[in-house]
C-alpha cells in the first residue's frame, strides 16, 4: 500500500465588497475542501494580508477604501521593507 501523502491545505483570500459574490465563491471553494478568509474592502484585505499567509488573493479593482490595484501596491511595499 502507498504511503498517505499530506498535503497543504490550500489558503485563499477573497476581497470584494460584493457580499454575495464572495458568500457563494468562499462556499464552492470550502465545500472543495480549501481554508477561504473573506474582506469586504481594501483595508480589511491588507490586514488580512499582513497578517496571514495565503497561497491565492482574488482582489477586486473597485472596493471602498483601497481599490484592488492599491492593496497590491501597499502590501508589495510592506513586503520589500519586511525582507
Amino acid at each position: 500500500m502507498p504511503p498517505k501523502i499530506k498535503h497543504k491545505k490550500i489558503r485563499i483570500l477573497i476581497a470584494d465588497d460584493e457580499k454575495n459574490f464572495s458568500s457563494i465563491i468562499q462556499e464552492e471553494l470550502a465545500q472543495d475542501g480549501l481554508y477561504v478568509e473573506t474582506a469586504s474592502n481594501g483595508k480589511e484585505a491588507l490586514v488580512a494580508l499582513n497578517h496571514g499567509e495565503f497561497d491565492v488573493v482574488l482582489l477586486d479593482i473597485n472596493m471602498p477604501h483601497l481599490n484592488g490595484i492599491e492593496v497590491l501596491k501597499n502590501y508589495q511595499r510592506s513586503a520589500r521593507m519586511t525582507t
